[in-house]
């Protein structure tokens, strides 16, 4: 809170801090709050630097994992497909990071 009391909920900072916490959280087993905060991280990227960005598409994978490894299958495959579809228009089909996704 203190990030977003100083640098606004759409600075870079604030962005990197909730993303970091929703790490933490999520090694922690508290899934549905790194959920929140991860779609809330996105959300502040997208509107930051747009879809095509590397930090936007690192969120967007991240997110992906974490709907994966929470069972949402059907969330997982669509979030898996919109990062592969960003990572192709950012990076090019032939890029190490794109086939890593």
């Amino acid at each position: 809170e203190g990030f977003r009391e100083t640098f606004g909920a759409v600075h870079v900072d604030t962005l990197n801090c909730m993303v970091s916490l929703a790490m933490v959280l999520r090694d922690r087993g508290r899934l549905g709050e790194a959920e929140a905060l991860l779609r809330e991280g996105l959300s502040g990227r997208r509107e930051l630097f747009g879809d095509a960005h590397l930090s936007t598409l690192s969120v967007m994978r991240s997110l992906a994992v974490l709907l994966d490894s929470m069972g949402q299958e059907e969330d997982a495959i669509a979030a898996y497909r919109e990062v592969c579809a960003c990572a192709i228009n950012l990076l090019g089909i032939g890029h190490p990071q794109t086939l890593t996704v």
